[in-house]
Order: C-alpha cells, then structure tokens, then sequence
C-alpha cells in the first residue's frame, strides 16, 4: 500500500495505527508539520469535519469505508438520526448464529472487525457517509432522518445528502430500505419504501402484534427482523423479544408518588 496518511488521533485514528503502523497520525496541533502538496492516501476519523484546516489541505481523501472496501465481506449499512445503535445491536442479535459481527460507528472500528466473519453489520454515521467515495452495502437500511450535526455538515441539505448518498453507489443486486419521502431520489439498488412500520411489516408479512417493543423500539426491531429474512428468508419473533433494550434508552420508571419519568439520557438528540 501506498504510503498512509491519517487524521485525527481518537479511536477509530489509533485502530488504524494499529492495523498499519507505518501510517502516520496528524491533528490541529501539526498544521505546520503537514504538507498539503502530498498525494499520499489520507483517511480522516470521522469527527473531523469538511472545513477542518488539515482536511482543506488534502488531496487524496478517502474515509475507512473506502480502505477496507475490497475485503469487506457481505455488508449491511444502518443510518438515520436516532436509532442506529439499537437497531445495529438487534441486527447482530439476530444474525450472530450466522457468523456475523458488528461495529464502525460503534464497538469495534472497522480496522478491527474480523474479515473472516460472513456478515459485517455496520452502524454508519453520517461523518463516514461525507468522506466515502466508493464503499456501499449490500443491504442500507436507513431511518428516519431529522436535523442533527448542522454544524459539522454546514446545513440540513448536506447532511441528508450524506445519508443518502450509499443509493448512489449501490447497483441492482443491492437493497434499500428507505424512508418515502425520498423516493425521488435516483438509485440502482432494489428500494423498499416506508411511510411507518406497518408498511414495512406489510410487505415484508411481518405480524407487528407479535413484536413486544413500542415505538421508537418498534420500527428498530422490524429494521433488524428484515434483514434477517432478507438473507436467510425467516422471521424470529421468539427471539428478537428476548432482546434488552440498553438502559437510559427510553427507560421508564414509576416514583414513589406514582409518577411516570423517562430516563432517555443515552439519546445523542431530542
């Protein structure tokens, strides 16, 4: 491989320090030392946002989704503004007796999944999205989008095109499940339209009364459940029902008045 540039120096920088130690790592701290004429391939940790000074002063960017493209094996991609988190840990909980793993966003960065593994089950921000070029999943699954990382991405416009852009990429043995309200948007991929989770459970012949989980929980459920039947052509509801919602995520409480509170401090938005 070429000679590898890195930006950033948090956790997803250092797995790949890890992974190519030859690599070299850079941060605001060594704008002096950067040279912007090199051509050398530069991946950028996803917290470093497009007007970053050393990211304005590369050529060659591509993001870890690029780089370890050709060694991916069968890939599904999850994104949206909330429920990613769960929805990916309930794909994984679906699919590990097929030899799947997951990380990216969360977990595991992608320098550190196994290769080996037949599934790679990817929580996929938007930051990630930005800086890839060429990298697209087998399966997309995207919920819902709402204004969030305005200041990283400069407007709404341009994080909603970070989003989508995965449909760009895909071809037709591809699939993606997506909110309606973009279904003007071109793609390649075989695409599955949502307005709710009961479309979704319509067309995929999923019996909603059998799941146990209420929204917001609901729709990431059914998320998971399709990707399973998408691939392997079942539907577990034993199974997705002995999943554990992680605590603080919507978490409801009685007081000693009685009272109903709800503990959603793992949310990263209103």
């Amino acid at each position: 491989m070429q000679n590898l540039r890195i930006l950033g120096k948090g956790k997803t920088a250092l797995a790949l320090k890890k992974r190519f130690p030859d690599a070299t790592l850079y941060d605001d701290n060594d704008l002096e030392s950067f040279d912007k004429n090199s051509n050398d391939l530069t991946i950028v940790s996803p917290g470093m946002p497009p007007h970053n000074k050393l990211v304005l002063s590369s050529k060659n960017i591509i993001s870890d989704y690029d780089l370890f493209y050709d060694e991916m094996p069968f890939t599904i991609w999850i994104s949206g503004t909330n429920g990613k988190t769960t929805t990916t840990q309930m794909c994984q909980y679906l699919l590990e007796k097929f030899d799947s793993c997951y990380g990216g966003n969360i977990g595991v960065p992608l320098s550190g999944l196994n290769k080996d593994k037949k599934i790679w089950i990817l929580e996929t921000s938007s930051f990630t999205l930005h800086y890839t070029k060429k990298a697209k999943p087998n399966i997309y699954i995207l919920l819902p989008i709402t204004e969030d990382h305005i200041t990283w991405h400069g407007s709404f416009d341009e994080y909603k095109k970070a989003k989508l852009k995965p449909l760009e990429l895909m071809n037709e043995t591809d699939i993606a499940i997506i909110p309606a309200l973009y279904k003007d948007f071109k793609t390649s991929a075989y695409t599955i339209y949502y307005n709710s989770s009961d479309d979704l459970c319509n067309h995929f012949k999923i019996d909603k009364s059998k799941i146990k989980f209420n929204e917001p929980f609901l729709l990431d459920a059914i998320m998971a459940m399709i990707s399973r039947k998408i691939i392997f052509g079942d539907v577990d509801y034993d199974l997705i029902n002995s999943y554990k919602i992680d605590k603080h995520k919507v978490e409801e409480f009685r007081d000693s008045k009685n009272r109903l509170w709800i503990d959603d401090s793992k949310a990263t938005n209103y």
